[in-house]
């Protein structure tokens, strides 16, 4: 499972950075605030946004300089549907936050200026997905874990551990006997131990992590008639990091005349 990390980056203005930090915190204390002892912190947030792995929301101030809001965000799969989770949970105080920040320069100013319109109810989701940006720098501790998966083992982890504490004869047994034991009963209630587990860390992101690794940082693809429809799954590699180019040619010439072509349109001294 391909995990992403983006951040959002936003100046904020200063008159209104302490009605911000209020809502950061009216935020906070929604999801730990629990009803029931069955109940855990940010149980509304892990079950509304089930793609979330980890999140931060931070106003950073400098005497020299506006503050400025930063989102960090962790999450399985691409921004789309992780964007949209998190507005149909937070939607109106996403709106709020985004009020109390500056027009950003560029492309997304009109539709930052759309969605904090007075009264719209113009969608979040796509003004979050224009202002993200790769962070500099970032870590993924267990890479390719989507979080279904860690919560499954994570209440595996408890079965088994309830089953050790409550049972003594159970602990008596030779570790192949304890192992046998506590699968046979984990089987039952947990089915998916009996499947095999789709791969970590998917062909095309080990393709990208060698090409990375090589210091490829350009590259152009000649995909014939198939061009396009490579272009609109891969774009121009902003989330691999790797700047992408595509050439279709007006006529089949074979791999050479391809290869060529690429060679001519570049100002690269090496080519693979």
């Amino acid at each position: 499972m391909r995990q992403t990390v983006l951040s959002i980056v936003l100046e904020v203005q200063p008159a209104s950075a302490d009605r911000l930090r209020g809502i950061i915190r009216q935020i906070r204390k929604e999801e730990e605030t629990v009803q029931t002892d069955a109940d855990w912190y940010y149980d509304r947030l892990r079950h509304g946004v089930p793609l979330l792995q980890f999140m931060s929301m931070t106003v950073c101030e400098d005497d020299r300089f506006d503050p400025v809001l930063v989102i960090e965000c962790n999450f399985d799969g691409t921004p789309g549907p992780f964007w949209a989770q998190l507005e149909n949970l937070y939607g109106d105080k996403l709106r709020q936050m985004l009020c109390c920040c500056q027009r950003p320069r560029g492309k997304s100013g009109p539709l930052f200026d759309h969605v904090t319109a007075p009264d719209s109810r113009a969608a979040i989701a796509p003004l979050l997905e224009a202002v993200t940006t790769w962070p500099a720098v970032f870590h993924i501790g267990n890479r390719g874990l989507p979080r279904d998966r860690s919560e499954r083992e994570a209440a595996l982890y408890g079965y088994c551990q309830n089953r050790l504490d409550t049972e003594p004869d159970l602990r008596a047994k030779p570790a192949s006997g304890v192992h046998a034991a506590l699968r046979t009963g984990a089987l039952a209630q947990f089915p998916w131990l009996s499947k095999t587990e789709s791969p970590r860390i998917s062909q095309w992101e080990n393709i990208q992590d060698w090409l990375r690794l090589g210091g490829v940082s350009s590259a152009i693809l000649c995909a014939g008639r198939a061009t396009s429809a490579v272009r609109d799954c891969l774009g121009f590699g902003a989330e691999i990091r790797i700047n992408l180019d595509y050439l279709e040619e007006a006529e089949p010439r074979g791999p050479a005349g391809c290869a060529r072509d690429a060679m001519l349109r570049s100002s690269a001294n090496v080519f693979v």
